[in-house]
Formats: structure tokens, C-alpha cells, sequence
């Protein structure tokens, strides 16, 4: 084969490869090795094909073909460590990487990937500054501002994130994780109006929406079930989507409705193998093309078609900028908006609705009655403790939450609280307090404000069952604001720990508030941080009521909405259906 002719095929590789036409690139690239089969460059893409498609052995084997054929080509170390890192091996990945820096320490795809596999293993500070030499190099670099950002977040930043993302859109205001990231982090942000919050999303959105286009235009007619619904997500696994999903599906599938599943996902776990028992169809889209995707929804002829992710990791919101089915609706994972033309509503609960909610979204809210949550707990979870401060004499207080959640107001009200109780502790728990250096930038942050290192306990990652035993140690927990928890409230309650919360208009503020209403609980419902702290300390100092609370906890959830899912998946239905039937085509 002349030089020409490979030339060509490696440049076709790359087309085929950015429309997400793997197997096409891969045959373009195996066509070229038949006369050369000592490419160091062919290799290593093929095993960048080969990780996208979610064969990271085979991805492995390919890049460490051409680091053999050519130890200096930088690309195959990048490469190698993303089949590492995919296959958990996280030491090898660094030390790939380290390779390559060695070699040219001036490559910026090297320090990112080197942030990655730092952020991935809960090294927040080494990540932060793997990104911030790639930004050395390049200033330029989008990935290294957009990975950055979410280090921010996990060290309760999100004011600076949310600034990080927004010089990541000035430089590519195409780029598409940061483009979902942005929306993600300003959910965080405690500060940001509704106009400012739709304004970002409608921005963000607008790149998304490449290929709005409307491909059907009115639902098939059905003769062997009442409706055919399709769900997207990337959480059909140990993940609160999936948690609170299931029990949903179970339902539907004793019903005259067919249910599709389409999974953005490599990961499998129990609760996925659970899912697949309640649907008619499930389809794996996590290595196929965006317009693959599409083809594969229009070939089964949906009447609703629901995505579970909005701006969540590993979201296809690409395809809803394409009209699939007559229906296209938001549920469970994001209760903000998508601020994409083509989702024509977002299912709410009254519970997380407001006046002041339309203000928040592009899509038309479709309500329904009853808790925006059903909760069933693990086989495995632990029993209820007796209450910590009836044997130690002091509070404390806990948080569970995402990390991200607690920016400078949480923290400030927190320590008010802390410092007018002042035997009180608070325990934290989040992946990334693993990390000494993520630990002393909260340990700094509430010693400025008077609260004492020894005050505050900071807990890394364990396995779920150990998460929820460990709620034994609380006495009372304290909700992050504005983005309040959903399953984080429903452990903490079954495990007999009542929920302090702050809500506001955001539909995201909100969860613990419905969860707490359907508990007739409202009295820990807050709408400031000074009332915030006021139930917080007069909670506190009322042991005899924490005590019955502790006791009666989970009984109150059985006796209520949340623990009904035959009715919450009933009342679903019913309002898909009158979609289906009233819903005009927005065509």
C-alpha cells in the first residue's frame, strides 16, 4: 500500500471516528496495517476504538503493541492509561502516564489524563494541580478548565467552578461536557436567580441541539399493549435513579404497558440485572453513534420516550434534540431543566413545585400528586442504634451529601449552629474526605469560622451497608442547601436520623422538603438559615423527642406515601397516559 492510500484510510479513520462510527474506523485502520503492521500511531487509535467500545483488555493489548513498536509515540501512553483506568488499575495508568511526561513533559494530554486518574481515586489536590500545569501549557486547553471545575465542586467550590466552566465555553462554546457540567455546577451554586439559571441552560443547551430535527410524527397504533414508554439513562445501577426507579418498573411491568430500556453504561451490576426483569426490551447505546441511537428509538415506535439524566454524567440528551417519538419528557434524575426544544415537559411532584417554578424551565411542568420519591431500603441495611447522645451527652450532626453540596453558606450556617451548641460535633462523609488535602481545606474552612478541627470528623468512601451503618453515630442531620438530598434524607430517616432542611423555589432545594412533608415532619422544613438554625438547636436540645423520632422513623415511612410505590407508579401512569391521549404533537 502506497503512502497515499494510507494516508487517505487514516484520514478516514478519523471521520468515521468523530461520527461515532467505530467499526467502519477500526476496518479503515486494520486495512493499513495488512501492508504495515508496524504503525505505532494505527495501533494506538485502534485501541482508543477499541476503549470507546468497552473492550479494555483488547484496548490494553493494542496500545502497549505500539509502545512496543515505537516507546517515544506520546498518543499510545494517553491512550494505554484509559484502558488502565477502565479496568480500575489506577497505579498502572499513572505510571504510564509518568512515562510519557518523562519523555515530553510539555504534553497536555498527558497531565490531563494524569488529573483524571487523580480525580478518579479521590486526589483532589493532585488532580487540581495535574490540571493546572496541562493550563500551564496550554492556557487554551478545554478539558483541562472543564476537569479543573470539577475539582472545584468537590471541595465545596462552586461559585469557582461554575467560573471555570464559563472560560471552558469562552474558549469552545461547543464543547459538550462542559456544556452539561455548567448546567450541573449552577444547580450547586447558592447564589444564581431563576433568570440567571435559565439563562446559562438555554446557552449551554443551544450547542447541544446540532440536529433538532423531528423524525416522527404521530404515535403507531398499538394492539398488544395500551403504551409503549422508553427510558434513557446511564444510572440503570447502584445509583439513587436506579433506587428509585425499580420499584416503579416493577410496577408498570404488571400493566398493559411495554417498557424500553436504553442504557448508557459499560457498568453491571445487581440492581441492573433487577431492572431488566421488569421491562419488555432493554438496549445497550454506550458504544453506538448518536444517530445509530436514534434509528434504534425510531425503530421501536415509542408513544413517551423519558430521559432519567438531564445534565447528569453520561446523559444523551443529543438525541432529544431530535423529535423520536410524539412525547418526550425529563424525570427523576434532574428535577431542573433541560432547556432542550424538544423535551416537551419535566414530571414533577406538587411537592418540588412552586409559583415561582415556570420561571426555572423551558419544558411545561407536568404535575403529579404524592412524594416526588418511593423508597424501598436494602436487604442488607442495618438496625437502628440508640440515639449517640444519650450515651456521650453531645449532638452530633451529619451530612452524607455530595461534597459539591456544601458551598460557603452551608458551611457559615453550619458553623453558627456548631458554635451556639458548644459540645456539639458534625460528622462528614463523602468520597473525596479521603483525601488529607481535601480534609484541611474544610478543616480551614470552618476554623476561620470559629469551629475547631476537633469538632468535625471527616469520613471517605465505604460500601453502602457500612455508609448506612455508620448513621448510627448521628443524632440529627444536616441538609446542604440549595441542592438538598433525595436518597441521602430517605438513609438517614430509616436509619432514624430526622433531616433539618433549608428549601427555596429551585425544584432541586426541595426533596428533603417533600420527604419530610409526607412524614408530617414539616416542622424541620425551613425556608431561611436563621429559622435553619433555630430548628437545627431547639432540635437539638429536645433529647426526649430525638429519641421517639429515632424510634418511630420507619414505621412513619411505611405508613406513608413513600413507601407506596404500587400508588406513585399508578398515579405516573395515569398522567403518561393522559399525555399520550391529550398532548398535542410539538412538532
Amino acid at each position: 500500500m502506497d503512502n497515499k492510500l494510507s494516508d487517505y484510510l487514516l484520514e478516514l479513520s478519523t471521520t468515521q471516528f468523530a461520527d461515532a462510527n467505530y467499526t467502519a474506523a477500526r476496518l479503515s485502520l486494520e486495512t493499513i496495517l495488512q501492508s504495515d503492521p508496524n504503525r505505532a500511531d494505527v495501533w494506538s487509535n485502534l485501541g482508543y476504538i477499541a476503549y470507546k467500545q468497552g473492550d479494555y483488555l483488547l484496548a490494553k493489548k493494542q496500545c502497549a503493541k505500539a509502545l512496543q513498536l515505537n516507546p517515544n509515540f506520546i498518543g499510545a501512553y494517553s491512550n494505554i492509561s484509559l484502558a488502565y483506568s477502565a479496568l480500575n488499575e489506577y497505579l498502572k495508568a499513572q505510571t504510564e502516564l509518568e512515562k510519557g511526561i518523562a519523555i515530553n513533559p510539555n504534553e497536555t494530554d498527558l497531565w490531563t489524563n494524569l488529573g483524571l486518574v487523580h480525580f478518579t481515586c479521590n486526589r483532589i489536590q493532585d488532580a487540581i494541580a495535574a490540571f493546572k500545569q496541562a493550563l500551564l501549557i496550554d492556557p487554551l486547553s478545554v478539558p483541562a478548565h472543564c476537569n479543573l471545575a470539577l475539582c472545584l465542586q468537590e471541595i465545596g467550590q462552586a461559585e469557582k467552578a461554575y467560573e471555570s466552566y464559563l472560560t471552558a465555553l469562552d474558549i469552545n462554546p461547543n464543547y459538550r461536557p462542559a456544556n452539561s457540567n455548567i448546567q450541573m455546577c449552577s444547580q450547586y451554586h447558592p447564589s444564581l436567580t431563576s433568570a440567571q439559571l435559565l439563562s446559562i441552560a438555554k446557552l449551554a443547551s443551544s450547542s447541544i441541539e446540532n440536529d433538532a430535527t423531528n423524525d416522527v410524527k404521530k404515535s403507531p397504533p398499538r394492539t398488544n399493549c395500551e403504551l409503549r414508554i422508553g427510558f434513557t439513562s446511564a444510572d440503570f445501577r447502584a445509583h439513587p435513579v436506579a433506587w428509585f426507579l425499580r420499584d416503579i418498573l416493577l410496577n408498570f411491568s404488571q400493566q398493559n404497558v411495554e417498557i424500553i430500556c436504553y442504557a448508557n453504561q459499560v457498568e453491571s451490576d445487581e440492581i441492573t440485572q433487577e431492572l431488566k426483569g421488569y421491562v419488555t426490551a432493554w438496549r445497550n447505546i454506550n458504544a453506538i453513534s448518536n444517530n445509530a441511537r436514534a434509528h434504534m428509538i425510531l425503530k421501536d415506535q415509542l408513544d413517551i420516550l423519558i430521559d432519567l439524566s438531564g445534565h447528569t454524567s453520561g446523559n444523551v440528551l443529543d438525541i432529544f434534540s431530535r423529535r423520536l417519538c410524539p412525547i418526550q419528557l425529563s424525570w427523576l434524575g434532574y428535577p431542573a431543566t433541560t432547556a432542550i426544544n424538544n423535551i416537551d415537559g419535566i414530571l414533577l411532584s406538587e411537592d418540588l413545585v412552586s409559583e415561582a417554578s415556570g420561571s426555572f424551565f423551558t419544558e411545561k411542568i407536568v404535575r403529579f400528586n404524592g412524594p416526588q420519591f418511593v423508597y424501598r431500603p436494602p436487604s442488607y441495611c442495618p438496625k437502628v442504634a440508640k440515639l449517640p447522645c444519650s450515651e456521650n451527652g453531645a449532638i452530633t450532626f451529619g451530612c452524607f451529601n455530595n461534597a459539591a453540596k456544601l458551598n460557603d453558606l452551608v458551611i457559615t450556617t453550619w458553623a453558627s449552629i456548631l458554635r451556639k451548641i458548644p459540645d456539639s460535633r458534625l460528622v462528614l462523609k463523602w468520597k473525596t474526605l479521603s483525601d488529607l488535602s481535601v480534609q484541611e481545606v474544610f478543616l480551614k474552612r470552618f476554623h476561620s469560622l470559629g469551629v475547631h478541627q476537633s469538632r468535625i470528623e471527616l469520613r471517605g468512601a465505604s460500601s453502602h451497608e457500612q455508609m448506612l451503618l455508620e448513621y448510627n453515630d448521628i443524632d440529627i442531620c444536616l441538609d446542604p442547601f440549595p441542592f438538598s438530598g433525595a436518597l441521602t434524607s430517605f438513609e438517614a430517616i430509616w436509619m432514624g436520623v430526622p433531616v433539618v432542611t433549608l428549601y427555596g423555589d429551585r425544584p432541586m432545594s426541595r426533596q428533603t422538603y417533600s420527604i419530610n412533608k409526607a412524614l408530617a415532619l414539616e416542622t424541620l422544613n425551613n425556608t431561611t438559615p436563621a429559622s435553619y438554625i433555630t430548628t437545627a438547636i431547639e432540635l437539638s436540645s429536645n433529647k426526649t423527642k430525638l429519641g421517639e423520632l429515632r424510634l418511630s422513623m420507619r414505621n412513619r415511612i411505611k405508613k406513608s406515601a413513600l413507601y407506596d410505590p404500587k400508588n406513585m407508579a399508578s398515579t405516573l401512569l395515569k398522567v403518561l397516559k393522559d399525555q399520550a391521549v391529550h398532548k398535542p404533537l410539538n412538532a
